[in-house]
């Protein structure tokens, strides 16, 4: 760019036309941060406007919407949990359980009292405190409080006691490792010393443990609402949260990545979630916030800005689209609850995690949701690993690839989304809830799981132009190989057809339905699916109801009506009275209507071509 040629856009015109936010994130998130050129282009500024700051504003501004409908205002609530310090038993790696009697050690009153004042540097306070009768925990309690001010109550909660251990307790890890070879003959795999003494030594099993803590979680939350409560206890009490809370299976909240340390504490939000996609964006939400952490630390700001971006997609074109139901349902019910605390508590933290990058908007929502003065007198926000769901995020990334590669398989066959279809065969082995998923995205009746080799074969399809300078006259010979299913896939990317070794890139991999197979195959991501894509006249009516709906509501929408005002709906046309024989509760339910065929006027009324069919549409609030 020259100064004195003006080959560039005026920066204040760029800042007056898209607002700083775009010029800063789009600069920050480009080589020249790196010292290295940049071919500045406004097309990338309005991309950020696009991508990033209209999709947090329309976020705020859906949440504030539907919260002021419905008077909701955050519980205020708050639940924290603290592990006690150290011990002499922790440090010999000695088995703590309900019945371990040491106190703290020097390290760990060390780490109590770190822990206590960062807590107090955060600006943390809490209503009550709740400890566990260990004398650990009790010791680990007061030296909190003595740094936080806090003068109130400490009562003991005995369900928040850690695991027994039965005839292990009291015994050092290689004294269980030794107990358990001579009981079963076999080496510890793994470090699973109190399932070993549940299973051999009459120990507490993790789904007893699950039981108890649930109790003390339920009483703690029907108790204390809307108050700051401080719990203070042990290891396996804080995986037996992670499983209330966030709605986890046994084993995923006693994996290895939902540990935590002596004397650490993490938040838990005002209410246990019970809907997997609220889960799934909270651990989004720390997996974007520990990224962000890490690329300003190692200056290298192109990690935040596009863990920023991807954040965004997933907020907006995944969470909000899939969560828009429960928010729009006339009942208040914990669902919905729910998902109005969930939101919150996204939209708070991730303006937090993106003022450092575009300020301004990160203020106007963070001041708009909390009334606080401003979000950069805010600390950056806490994450914590295990909070972070790896095996949630991995299906619902399989579940999103089904959908995208089912999306382009209607695409091919010109098929709107709007028309059900039968079904999609799978042969990733997803549960319920993410059938579920592809069920409605894809708009099929049913999500069959099945070996995937009975319903198509993969084809290998090399690339001549690419191949040709390296294999000459033996082109063909790689061609005739690979049609004939002569190849195998290596772990390296690269594909062996014969005795040619294809390198990535030179070859495309394919799959076509086996011969009697009668479905359509899409393929991509490293998974195939397949979809019945014929359609039957009750199809081809619920695809009409479906178009209906819509017309519907961008006729609510034109003629100015509220989201929740109720209309009186006639339809007119071919078709109508079978479609709504079969759909009309369907349609009314979408749209807040109730069908009066008597209506000839009313607000706004429409006569238009449905898919080949004339309809005409009249509403009336």
């Amino acid at each position: 760019m020259s100064k004195s040629l003006k080959n560039y856009p005026d920066p204040m015109e760029l800042i007056d036309k898209h607002g700083a936010d775009a010029l800063r994130f789009y600069m920050l998130s480009s080589p020249v941060v790196k010292a290295d050129d940049l071919r500045f282009s406004e097309a990338g500024v309005e991309e950020v406007v696009k991508k990033v700051l209209l999709p947090l504003w329309n976020t705020y501004s859906f949440f504030t919407t539907y919260a002021n409908i419905d008077s909701w205002t955050p519980s205020g609530a708050q639940i924290t949990l603290i592990r006690h310090g150290q011990t002499d038993a922790n440090l010999g790696k000695r088995i703590s359980d309900a019945g371990e009697t040491s106190p703290l050690n020097e390290t760990g009153r060390k780490q109590v009292q770190d822990a206590g004042k960062k807590m107090k540097q955060e600006g943390k306070g809490f209503d009550i405190i709740l400890v566990s009768p260990a004398n650990r925990t009790q010791e680990t309690a007061q030296i909190v409080a003595q740094e936080l001010g806090y003068t109130g109550d400490i009562i003991t909660v005995p369900e928040l006691i850690e695991r027994d251990a039965g005839e292990c307790s009291g015994k050092t890890h290689a004294e269980i490792e030794a107990w358990y070879k001579e009981k079963t003959g076999k080496e510890m795999d793994g470090p699973h010393h109190y399932q070993v003494a549940s299973e051999y030594g009459g120990g507490e099993s993790k789904e007893i443990h699950q039981v108890r803590v649930r109790k003390a979680i339920d009483d703690i939350v029907a108790k204390y609402p809307g108050k700051r409560v401080l719990i203070v206890a042990h290891g396996g009490t804080f995986r037996a949260f992670n499983i209330h809370f966030f709605n986890l299976s046994i084993e995923e909240g006693f994996g290895t990545q939902s540990r935590i340390g002596n004397a650490e504490y993490y938040d838990f939000l005002a209410i246990p979630l019970s809907n997997r996609l609220d889960t799934w964006i909270i651990s989004r939400l720390n997996r974007l916030t520990a990224t962000v952490a890490g690329g300003v630390e190692a200056y290298d700001l192109q990690i935040p800005t596009r863990a920023i971006t991807e954040f965004m997609d997933d907020l907006t074109n995944w969470y909000i689209r899939r969560s828009r139901r429960r928010f729009w349902k006339s009942e208040n019910d914990w669902d919905k609850i729910e998902a109005y605390e969930t939101l919150y508590h996204v939209l708070t933290t991730l303006t937090k995690v993106m003022a450092p990058i575009t300020p301004m908007i990160s203020e106007a929502v963070y001041r708009g949701l909390t009334g606080h003065e401003s979000v950069h007198l805010e600390r950056f926000p806490e994450f914590t690993r295990a909070h972070m769901f790896d095996s949630l995020e991995a299906d619902m990334k399989k579940a999103r690839d089904i959908i995208a590669l089912g999306l382009a398989l209607r695409g091919q066959k010109k098929i709107r989304v709007r028309q059900p279809l039968s079904s999609i065969t799978i042969g990733e082995p997803l549960d319920a809830y993410f059938q579920e998923i592809i069920r409605e995205e894809l708009n099929v009746k049913e999500v069959k799981i099945e070996d995937m080799s009975h319903v198509a074969r993969t084809i290998c399809k090399p690339n001549a132009k690419l191949i040709g300078p390296r294999f000459g006259k033996a082109v063909q010979d790689v061609i005739v190989q690979a049609k004939s299913g002569n190849f195998q896939e290596l772990a390296d990317g690269r594909i062996q057809v014969g005795e040619y070794t294809l390198e990535a890139g030179e070859y495309e991999i394919a799959y076509e339905p086996l011969e009697g197979v009668s479905l359509d195959v899409m393929s991509g991501t490293g998974m195939v699916i397949a979809m019945d894509t014929t359609i039957t006249e009750e199809l081809e009516l619920e695809g009409y109801a479906r178009d209906l709906v819509r017309v519907i509501q961008d006729l609510r929408k034109e003629a100015g009506y509220e989201v929740s005002d109720r209309v009186r709906v006639a339809l007119h046309g071919e078709k109508m009275e079978k479609i709504l024989s079969l759909f009309s509760d369907y349609i009314t339910s979408e749209t807040l209507s109730v069908i009066d065929e008597s209506l000839t006027e009313g607000d706004i009324s429409r006569e238009m071509d449905v898919e080949g069919i004339v309809v005409k549409v009249v509403v009336k609030r």
